[in-house]
C-alpha cells in the first residue's frame, strides 16, 4: 500500500517478490525550490530491490544555474550507504538538462536492494528553482 502526505509517499505493503513500479513527484508550484533545500520526495516502507529507475521531466525546471540531485539517505534499518545522487547528478541534474518531456536515467541507481526506511531525497544546488515538476519511477520487487 502506498499512502501520501502532500507530495511525500510512503511505499509498503508488498508480498514478497511481487513487481512494483512506484512514482514519486517534485512540483514546484506546491513545494517551493530554494537553493540547498532538501526534499523527502518518499520513504520505503519495506525492503525493496530496484531493477529500474528513471526520472520523467514533466514540465522543464527553471532557475538561472539550478542543478538537482536526486538520491537516498542511509536512514534505512539497517542502514545502507547514503547516495544522494544515484537518480540524477550534478550533470544530468543541471537546470538546462531539465526540459519537457525528457526521460534521465543512470545505472548507480538501478540493481541495488534498499532497506524499508530508507528515504529518497532531492537536493537543490547553486541557485533556486523557479519552475519545474518531475516524476522519479522506481521500479523493483519487494523483498523479504
Amino acid at each position: 500500500m502506498a499512502t501520501q502526505d502532500g507530495l511525500k509517499l510512503t511505499v509498503s505493503g508488498g508480498f514478497p517478490g511481487e513487481k512494483r513500479t512506484q512514482r514519486l513527484t517534485y512540483d514546484f508550484g506546491l513545494q517551493g525550490g530554494l537553493t540547498a533545500d532538501t526534499f523527502e520526495m518518499g520513504e520505503l516502507g519495506e525492503k525493496m530491490c530496484i531493477t529500474n529507475a528513471y526520472v520523467m521531466v514533466e514540465t522543464a525546471g527553471a532557475g538561472a544555474t539550478a542543478v538537482v540531485n536526486i538520491g537516498y539517505d542511509a536512514s534505512g534499518t539497517p542502514a545502507e550507504s547514503a547516495d544522494v545522487d544515484a537518480w540524477v547528478n550534478n550533470a544530468a541534474g543541471a537546470v538546462a538538462s531539465l526540459t519537457d518531456d525528457t526521460i534521465i536515467r543512470q545505472a548507480a541507481g538501478e540493481d541495488i536492494v534498499l532497506n524499508g526506511g530508507t528515504k529518497v531525497l532531492m537536493t537543490i544546488a547553486t541557485a533556486a528553482l523557479t519552475a519545474g515538476r518531475w516524476h522519479l519511477y522506481l521500479e523493483g520487487y519487494a523483498v523479504a
